[in-house]
């Protein structure tokens, strides 16, 4: 799940214009599961979720998004590139936030 993170934040990192700032928080789990009753299992299961959300600032404005992912990076990065130019036209017709917090690198 890192490497799966990584790989898609480098990419959407890339297509990033002059003036932006992107803030990208990734939650996942992947995990297997059994529920008993009265010493029997009665249910035995997997859980694999992954949420991505990203954070667009440019010209003093903010403005974001957050959308399950598929664990497939093609269709993930192209999600994710949508998503980030529906960002792109959206923050345009926001007001300045005086109180904006700029991310660290």
């Amino acid at each position: 799940m890192e490497l799966f993170f990584k790989n898609l934040s480098n990419n959407i990192l890339s297509n990033l214009k002059s003036g932006e700032d992107l803030m990208i928080n990734f939650w996942g789990e992947n995990s297997h599961f059994s529920r008993f009753n009265q010493s029997k299992i009665r249910q035995n299961g997997f859980v694999s979720d992954m949420t991505l959300s990203i954070n667009l600032i440019t010209n003093q404005r903010t403005c974001s998004v957050s959308f399950s992912l598929s664990n497939n990076i093609e269709s993930d990065l192209k999600k994710s590139l949508a998503y980030l130019n529906i960002l792109r036209k959206d923050i345009k017709k926001l007001p300045e936030d005086p109180f904006i917090v700029y991310p660290k690198k």
